[in-house]
């Protein structure tokens, strides 16, 4: 939290105020404290309420002198002798958000061109992968294959949908959760569905990578084939690149 705030300070976003402390873009580093003194400001309402930028204090005259400068050669006025401040400088503009990736169609070639996508735009590392299955017996086969897929430490499956039985019957359902615990879920869904009149169930998985996901050597061939090892379905997959931090990259190599 203290990191963002320290970060929308570099950028113009806000201004952090502390007793006499006023801390705003330009400034020398200052330690931010969060407690009932300290107040955030943002940069507009500052600005709005003459809290930012600060009020510049004309300096103290020096001894025997007048404290005023003489006016320029044009004869004009300088305003007493006391400078205009200088105005801060402008706020540089926030980096614009990475795109995510997106690719469609036979898993296996939807992964496929998700990886070029990601080496065209010279990106390093994923942070995540997500696979939207629209057809519930493909999604079913997968549970047991994501839940095995070591290189990622978060695995989120969510169950979404509806179907009607041959006698009428309805039934709802939103499940969000691990793969292991989606297993007797599928088991009881599964006949159902087979024998449902109509039904409409999306499976989806979710894959994180703390250290990312690396495009470079054959990680991402890996996980491609063991994904699609017993599922074949049509897919819908979308990933989100990130750039990891070089603390995280060195850790992972």
């Amino acid at each position: 939290f203290i990191k963002g705030i320290r970060k929308g300070i570099e950028q113009g976003e806000y201004v952090y105020q502390r007793g006499n402390l006023l801390f705003g873009q330009g400034d020398p580093a200052a330690s931010i404290q969060i407690d009932e003194q300290a107040v955030v400001f943002t940069m507009a309402f500052a600005k709005e309420r003459g809290i930012w930028p600060r009020e510049v204090k004309p300096p103290p005259g020096g001894t025997g002198g007048t404290g005023i400068i003489p006016p320029g050669p044009g004869g004009g006025s300088n305003g007493g002798g006391v400078k205009p401040p200088v105005p801060p400088p402008p706020p540089v503009p926030p980096t614009p958000p990475v795109q995510p990736l997106h690719a469609d169609g036979v898993l296996r070639e939807a992964l496929i061109r998700l990886w070029e996508q990601a080496r065209a735009r010279k990106l390093e590392r994923l942070a995540n992968v997500t696979i939207r299955v629209f057809d519930a017996a493909d999604g079913f086969r997968l549970l047991s294959v994501v839940a095995g897929v070591r290189s990622a430490e978060e695995k989120k499956v969510t169950l979404s949908g509806e179907y009607e039985t041959a006698a009428g019957s309805t039934l709802e359902l939103e499940y969000t959760g691990t793969p292991q615990d989606a297993a007797p879920l599928k088991d009881f869904l599964d006949p159902q569905l087979r024998a449902a009149k109509d039904k409409n169930v999306e499976v989806r998985f979710d894959l994180g990578f703390a250290a990312g996901l690396p495009m470079a050597g054959a990680s991402a061939e890996k996980l491609t084939e063991q994904l699609t090892r017993f599922a074949t379905g049509a897919a819908y997959v979308e990933a989100t690149a990130t750039v990891a931090e070089p603390a995280v990259m060195e850790a992972a190599e």
